[in-house]
Parts: structure tokens; sequence; C-alpha cells
């Protein structure tokens, strides 16, 4: 049975009334009362070593080598700083540590200079430190306040354009999302109108000017600068297809490069500095789906070097079989990624995958800028539209209602 998903317009206002809503809500809330809240359990109570070893193990493993060894060092850092902390469990350190008076991307600067203050301070502690957040959540080590969980982000700071645009598109409020978008209050959000040559032609050149760099640094054998700069920008788009779909961008961006390098350069398929994602787990190998890397020789040798946590390590291109082009990636693939700068591609008006959910996804993928590159029109579709689930298995159970 296939589930297919069509955009819905929002469902119609309860007919309901303010007053009899509460009066209804009241009794509901006398009839099921809140459960307690639990001051302990197994799981906040384990030992330090206990909690480590459990959250770096099955279940909670993930595929991607490179995440794997990011969600470990944050786990151990995180439980390290809270294990300073007075309590006698993990819940307990948590609620005395005052993260939660601490919202947004603010909460890690707690943990943050602890690691300074003893010499331990990292590039990629914030990143490590919220996937070690995640870990602790999932694994039930740690209940965080439900206010704290549900109203807060922790991608970007709650003061900047980014979360500004992210609520607004939450709450599907069209008005304040236009306002974010041509209002001059954010600097670190950016819109660019498809039929606006000029602004377009000023993004492509940003994205040329980094994608050449990135194959400069490689064919220098500088790979963890280049993977540095190739995950810094990139653009995720609505769809595959089209002129601003991930392989339009893609194309554009390597016929750019094209211009600038030596034919016999780019007349290989893999060329030195293409970024690639890998598309298929491999075991042999110790490469997973979502995996990315540069391509670079070495010694006449043509690898791939792979992202490998703070680390850079390669793997012969002969033994990797499933790779695509990561110059540009489509939203969905960019899920659980992050970018310093995102470039949000979104699809035609009448696209049935322009949703409210695909924009929140892609500017949500965004740290530090966001540039949303879309018509009028279609992010005004994408803020009305719902993602509705039809399965059409109401229609076989009751035919004729």
């Amino acid at each position: 049975m296939s589930v297919k998903h069509v955009a819905r317009t929002p469902l119609a206002v309860a007919a309901s009334t303010r007053a009899q809503a509460s009066a209804r809500n009241s009794q509901l809330r006398t009839r099921f009362p809140a459960r307690p809240v639990d001051a302990c359990w197994p799981e906040t109570m384990r030992t330090l070593e206990d909690t480590t070893r459990r959250l770096t193990s099955a279940p909670f493993v993930p595929d991607s080598h490179a995440t794997r060894v990011g969600r470990r060092r944050g786990v151990i850092k995180l439980l390290r700083w809270l294990s300073t902390i007075p309590g006698e469990t993990w819940q307990q350190r948590w609620l005395a540590s005052g993260v939660e008076d601490h919202p947004g991307a603010a909460w890690s600067q707690l943990p943050l200079a602890w690691l300074r203050e003893r010499g331990e301070a990292a590039n990629r502690d914030a990143e490590e430190l919220s996937s070690g957040l995640l870990m602790l959540i999932c694994g039930d080590v740690i209940r965080p306040g439900l206010a704290w969980m549900l109203t807060r982000t922790h991608r970007f700071a709650e003061q900047s354009g980014i979360h500004a645009l992210a609520s607004a598109v939450r709450h599907e409020d069209l008005d304040a999302v236009l306002g974010v978008l041509t209002g001059d209050e954010f600097e670190d959000v950016a819109w660019i109108d498809p039929e606006d040559a000029g602004a377009l032609a000023r993004l492509s050149a940003s994205l040329v000017s980094d994608a050449v760099e990135v194959v400069s640094l490689a064919r220098d054998g500088e790979a963890e600068a280049a993977l540095r700069v190739a995950s810094d920008t990139k653009v995720i788009c609505g769809s595959r297809r089209g002129r601003f779909g991930s392989h339009g961008w893609g194309d554009a961006i390597e016929a750019a490069i094209g211009a600038r390098s030596p034919a016999q350069e780019m007349n290989r398929g893999w060329y030195v500095g293409r970024p690639v994602m890998v598309t298929r787990n491999d075991y042999a190998t110790g490469v997973f789906n979502g995996d990315t890397g540069v391509v670079v020789e070495r010694d006449g040798r043509t690898l791939v070097a792979l992202a490998d946590g703070p680390n850079v390590r390669t793997v012969p291109l002969a033994r990797l079989e499933s790779l695509s082009s990561w110059w540009s990636t489509t939203i969905h693939k960019s899920q659980g990624s992050e970018f310093s700068h995102a470039v949000v591609s979104l699809p035609e008006v009448d696209s049935p995958i322009l949703t409210n959910e695909l924009l929140y996804t892609g500017v949500t993928r965004g740290r530090d800028r966001v540039s949303l590159v879309g018509s009028i029109d279609a992010i005004t579709a994408a803020v009305r539209r719902r993602i509705s689930r039809a399965s059409g298995l109401g229609a076989r159970l009751w035919p004729n209602p």
C-alpha cells in the first residue's frame, strides 16, 4: 500500500466558543490529571562509565562513522561536565547546572566555558555537545523541561533572523515571513527572487568562488581545509530536477569551475576537488550513507578524503561504489545536517512537494546565514501548505460511508 504526500489547506477553526473550549479543557484536566514527574529512574542513576558505555553501544550507534565519533565525544564531554555539578543523579545535576535558564544555542556556553577553563577547548565542541545532548535525551538519562524542549532551537541564536524566519514559517505567519525576508532588520537572512538576474548572478558568483577554493585546496593537498570549505556553504534544494533543483545548481557550478580549469582536469568524472556524498552503506570500507568527502590525489592515486570526527581519513576512489556529487543536495538529504551558510532553493509554485515542512527544514539547516531562492508565490504556497498523508485506507475499509 503506497502513501501519498499531498498538500492540504489548513483546517477550519472549530465552531466551539472560547468559553466552551475552556470548560471542556477544564473537565479533561480533571478527568485526566497530569502524571507526577519522577524524581529519579534507573537510567539517570547510572555511573559515568556505565552511561557512556550504554550511549555508545547499540541501539544508539549510527551508521555514519563521523556521526558516531562526534556523538561519542559529545557524550563524554557533557557527562564529564555534569559530573562536576552537585547531585545524586544526572537529572539532578542537569537541573542544578542552570542550563534551562539559557535557551537556544546559549545553553552550550556553560559546558564550553568549563572546557576552556581546563584547556580542552576544540573547534567542534559546540556541535559535539549538541550531539551528546541528543544522546542523553534519547537514552532517558536526562529529561529537560517541556517548555525548554518545545520552544527552543539549538542550531542558531534566538535573536537571529534565521530564528525569526523559522518561527514565522512554523506558525504559518506569511506576513512575518515576508517581513523578515524583505526588511532590513536582520543581516543573516537574504531573499533572492529568481527573476532578479543581478541578485542571482551575485549569489552564483559567490558559490562558484567557494567551489574554486575547494578545488584549489584539494589540488594543493589540503584535504581538511577543502572539506571545511565544502561544508561551510551548501545549496539545498526542494527537488533534484529543473534549473533550481540540485542537479541544475550542481551542473552550473561545475560548468563555471570548468571554465577556469584545464580541460583535461575536468574531463575526469571524479576530478580532484569534487565534493562527494556516500549514498549507500559499505561496511567493508567503513563508509556509510550520508558521509561526505572530497576527491584528492596523492602519489598518483585518486582518493576520497572523508570527514572522520575532527580528523580526515582517505579511501581509494576505486573502492567506493556509491557516490554522488555534493556541490548541492536536496533538502530531504540535508536533514540532520547544518551549514554555516544554507542556500535554500525552492521548486516552482505548482510543485506538490512545496510545503511548510520543506521550507522549515531548509531554513533550519543554516547556522549563521540563510539565502532563500524562490518567488513570492512559491514562498506563499510553502508557508500555507501542510503535508497530508493519504493512504486511501479509509476508503477501502468504508467504501460507502
